[in-house]
Formats: C-alpha cells, sequence, structure tokens
C-alpha cells in the first residue's frame, strides 16, 4: 500500500489542505499553487533561486532551499515567497529598494535574493554589511548583478539603522492570524494513494522518538532515517534514487537538547548547523567545530542541515564527521532496545558503512571538553564556502608545561572510503616540540598514510598535495596561535 501525507499549511496569506506524496518537494507544491517566482534550477539547494521563507512559529522565519525540501515538512509551517511580500502597485521595502538600485538584472534569481534577505532582518534587526553578505552566499546571480545588489543592502541597512525602516513593517500583515490558526495544528493525516509509479510508500513525520522507532522497527532495510534532507533529496533529485520509507526526526522536541557540563558536549541529533554556529559555547569551547559549520553549506542549508545528518549519510567527504573525528567525538545510536555510544573513530567501516545498525537512529552526539588546547580545521575545495570538499582536514592537540604536543588527534576527509584519523603522523607528533624538521617529517609521514583517488574535484596527485599541505598549515598555524603564516 502506498501513503500520502494530507498537511495543513499557510502559503503567504492563503490556507492549503492537500495530499501529498512521499517523494514531493516543497517546491513542487508552491509552483503548482501559483507561487512561480521560487524557481527550479540546480536541483541541489546550491543556486538559491527556489529560496522561501519557512515559518517555523512567530516571528521566526528561515531562509531554505525549497527544492530538496520535503514537501510533507509543509505540514503547520507558514511559507511565504516572494508573492507574499508586495505587489507591482505595492512593493515591499526589500523588492523597492532592489528595483531602484536596479539589482534584478534577468530577475529569475531576484526572488530568491529577497526571501534571503528577508529572512536575514526577520531574524536580526541591526545587521551589518558583513551579515548580508553571509545572508547570500547561498544565491547565485547569473548576470553577476552582485555590486547592485550590495549597493540595495548598504541602502536598506542605513535606512534600518538611522530609524527610517523598522523590522516589524516587513512583515506582511498577514502573519498574526495566520499563526492564530497555525498554532492549533495536529500532526499531519495519513491516507492512502494509489501507486502508479510511486517510488517510496510512505514518509512518517515523526513528533517523539518512540513514534520514530516504532515506525524503523517495521520496515528497518528499507527506511532512511531524515532530519534536514539536505543529503537524501539531493540523490532523489539528481539521481532518481529513494528509499522505501522515510522516517522524519526533526520534529521529535528531545533531539533538540544542548546541553554542556564540565565533562562533556551533548549535540541532540536535531540541531541543525546553523543553531551551533549562533551558539557562543561553541565559538568559545569548539573552535574547530565553529570553523568547520562555517565553510558548510549556505545559511539555506545550515538552517536544516545536521551533524548527526553528516554522520547518517557517511559520505567520505562531509566536513562535519571530520570535525567531529579531530574532536574525538562519539555518537549516541538508539533503537527500541536501549541506547549505546560508539567513538567516532570506531564508527566507520567502509564506504557508506558504519556502526549503526538499521533499527538504530542518531539520537546525540558527544564531545569531550578539552580546555586549552589548539584547534583548527581547513577545508579546499573549488569554491570557499558551498562547495564540496576535495580535502578538509582537522588537528586537535594539547600542550604540557613543557610546550610538548598531547592528546594529538589528526583527521581527514575525502582521502579514503569515509573520514579516517592519520593514525602515523598522530603518534609521530605525540610528545614531540614543533620546529621545522618535525614538520618536514611529518608531512612526509602523512602523505604515506593516505593513496586517495581522482574525481570532478582533484586528481589523486592533487589530493596528496594537498594532505601533506594543509598538515604544514595547520602546525604552522598552531606555532602562530591561529594565524596563517
Amino acid at each position: 500500500m502506498f501513503y500520502a501525507n494530507q498537511v495543513r499549511f499557510y502559503l503567504n496569506d492563503k490556507l492549503v489542505e492537500m495530499d501529498v506524496t512521499p517523494t514531493q518537494t516543497a517546491l513542487e507544491i508552491i509552483r503548482a499553487l501559483g507561487a512561480t517566482g521560487a524557481k527550479e534550477a540546480c536541483s541541489e539547494g546550491d543556486c538559491g533561486a527556489c529560496t522561501v521563507a519557512l515559518g517555523l512559529e512567530r516571528n521566526r522565519y528561515l531562509a531554505v532551499t525549497s527544492c530538496i525540501m520535503p514537501a510533507t515538512k509543509l505540514h503547520g509551517r507558514h511559507v511565504i515567497t516572494v508573492e507574499g511580500l508586495g505587489t507591482p502597485e505595492n512593493l515591499h521595502p526589500i523588492q523597492e529598494v532592489m528595483y531602484r538600485h536596479h539589482a534584478t538584472q534577468c530577475g529569475f534569481c531576484t526572488p530568491g535574493f529577497i526571501m534571503s534577505i528577508f529572512c536575514l532582518l526577520a531574524n536580526n534587526s541591526q545587521p551589518d554589511m558583513a551579515a548580508f553578505r553571509k545572508a547570500l552566499e547561498g544565491n547565485l546571480c547569473r548576470c553577476t548583478g552582485y555590486q547592485h545588489i550590495v549597493q540595495a543592502g548598504e541602502d536598506l541597512l542605513e535606512k534600518l539603522h538611522e530609524g527610517l525602516l523598522s523590522i516589524s513593517s516587513l512583515f506582511p500583515d498577514f502573519c498574526d492570524a495566520v499563526w492564530d490558526d497555525l498554532e492549533q495544528s495536529q500532526p499531519p493525516q495519513v491516507v492512502p494513494v494509489s501507486a502508479g509509479v510511486l517510488p517510496s510508500r510512505e514518509y512518517h513525520l515523526c513528533y517523539s522518538l518512540d513514534a520514530a522507532l516504532h515506525a524503523l522497527d517495521a520496515d528497518p532495510q528499507n527506511s532512511r532515517v531524515i532530519s534536514g534532507g539536505t543529503d537524501l533529496f539531493v540523490e532523489s533529485n539528481v539521481a532518481r534514487r529513494f528509499a522505501e520509507n522515510y522516517i522524519d526526526v526533526q520534529r521529535i522536541a528531545s533531539l533538540h537538547t544542548f546541553s554542556m557540563d564540565d565533562h562533556e558536549l551533548t549535540i541532540g541529533a536535531g540541531v541543525t548547523l546553523e543553531e551551533l554556529l549562533q551558539d557562543a559555547r561553541i565559538h568559545v569551547h569548539f573552535p574547530l567545530l565553529s570553523q568547520a559549520i562555517e565553510m558548510m553549506g549556505s545559511v539555506q542549508i545550515r538552517n536544516v542541515a545536521t551533524l548527526a545528518g553528516n554522520l547518517g549519510n557517511a559520505s567520505p567527504v562531509a566536513d562535519g564527521a571530520c570535525a567531529l573525528l579531530g574532536l574525538d567525538a562519539s555518537v549516541q545510536l538508539t533503537s527500541s532496545q536501549g541506547a549505546r555510544s560508539v567513538p567516532l573513530k570506531k564508527y566507520y567501516l567502509g564506504y557508506k558503512q558504519t556502526e549503526r545498525h538499521p533499527d538504530e537512529i542518531i539520537t546525540a552526539i558527544i564531545l569531550p571538553r578539552k580546555e586549552g588546547g589548539f584547534g583548527n580545521f581547513i577545508k579546499t575545495g573549488k569554491r570557499h564556502n558551498v562547495d564540496i570538499s576535495s580535502v578538509s582536514s582537522a588537528l586537535s592537540v594539547q600542550v604540557d608545561a613543557s610546550g610538548l604536543l598531547t592528546d594529538v588527534v589528526l583527521a581527514y576527509g575525502g582521502v579514503k572510503e569515509y573520514p579516517a584519523l592519520a593514525t602515523q603522523t598522530m603518534a609521530l607528533l605525540q610528545g614531540k616540540k614543533i620546529d621545522e624538521i618535525l614538520i618536514t617529517e611529518a608531512m612526509a609521514c602523512v602523505e604515506a598514510e593516505f593513496t586517495p583517488i581522482g574525481d570532478v574535484r582533484g586528481t589523486a596527485e592533487y589530493r596528496s598535495l594537498l594532505i601533506k599541505n594543509q598538515l604544514k598549515k595547520h602546525l604552522l598555524r598552531f606555532i602562530k596561535r591561529g594565524e596563517d603564516a
């Protein structure tokens, strides 16, 4: 039997109640309902043409790429598109300033830019230009109109800072009425549908861990656990690979816990990358992780993606997994039989193969606290952000009173079938004091540890060069305490 989810959400000021199948995307539904400002271009969440504002609660709207968002996730949410902000006769302030600065060019990407700017201002009442640029890192302009967009941003922020424009005036008038209704939302109804040519049977939008585990136990071999879906729905769009069943854990409250004591940090599997990036505790106590997350995807991706998803998808070039391995993390795996903790260095078994059993869900990631040491993350890709790494690496060390390295952890991504530790190089560095001779020896050692393959992101020879050069950069940054040599 195949099923659809009967979802209820608002698209701008209109209530929508409809059945959506497991593999339909939010963008498909939004465009079918007439909001065609959101465009499909890359189908991978890279270009931002499909960006919409997703309201999770009153006055909290996140920029998301709707082309890789499952349509079922719209249930109980408020979606604002460019059509909901203004009309040709009555432009929204953001639309007006973009128009006045000739920042529209061909206009294909403009709605995505406008929605990203709207979400920036909805969550930050006093942004600076650095924040403005950061908010647009996931939006591509094919006509190279960036300078006009920047000028529009400067004008907009100047008006905000001078009090000529208020944040409250940027929200459409219908928002309060929408949330008065949505705050009463219930879980979606599940209805049978004709099998037809549907590639997937079920999509479970779970609100409790028990419900998710119950759904997983029903068919563990053919089910995929999904949170942000930023990897899985790229596979669906591009490679046309689908799971028979999807089990969505993003709305399970217990997975959004985030706690730290004197010994460790516990990150719930539902905590998003952007939430981690904005948390001061990560910046202060785990700067290596902040460095990695800042280079992972765009704001639209980080608003929904999770570290647990990085581990669950088990990509050999997952930046989050490389950083966590460098921090000596453990992963908590939970089934209906109970929970267990597995050191991340023992989690990977082969390409896309892990210690996680088919009936288990990743529920938390645990990082030991090691105060006073040095941590650094490096990523090399064709673009600084929003790109898959050619090679990434993470170095974490402590230093004793004599200046000797202790607790050395060196991890790499993109160099073998899964993120891996450079154990021989770690042993070489352990108990040593960094000098020019040791750096040269360590570079030769780490280059010999891995035999990378060549692909579209780099030849084997190029990756081998990156492996040793990244280590040199780590060690030079250690000497200069974080500054590039």
